[in-house]
């Protein structure tokens, strides 16, 4: 199982009404992992900025049609899954400034990133 995370700051949100402009969301797990160089990455160091996980699996089909689609650093850890509640690949998870979970998609079909595109825009705007 592999993590995406995106610290946009330009635009992206899914738009899914159970978590979607609720403002009384949980706030996200924290997590720290080590990048691809070596770096840890914290959820902690893209506060104020909107977050976009990306939890995906090499063996899931529409995960594979998904990645290109999506800018991401990446990384191991079912740790991380497990604090988000991951049930399915891929899981997108989507958090507002505050730290707080916003949006949890899961699957994936074409014209979905649209959805997360806009979804970020809205937080970002908020």
């Amino acid at each position: 199982m592999r993590i995406r995370i995106a610290a946009i700051a330009a635009a992206l949100s899914v738009s899914l009404p159970t978590l979607a402009g609720s403002s009384s969301a949980a706030p996200a797990p924290t997590f720290t992992l080590a990048s691809r160089a070596g770096q840890d990455v914290s959820l902690a160091q893209y506060k104020g900025q909107v977050v976009m996980l990306n939890f995906w699996a090499s063996w899931c089909g529409p995960c594979r049609q998904e990645m290109p689609l999506l800018e991401s650093i990446y990384k191991k850890d079912s740790k991380v899954s497990k604090l988000y509640d991951v049930a399915g690949m891929p899981s997108t998870v989507i958090i507002d400034r505050n730290g707080k979970l916003r949006v949890l998609h899961r699957g994936y079909k074409p014209g979905d990133e649209n959805e997360y595109l806009d979804s970020i825009r809205t937080l970002i705007r908020e």
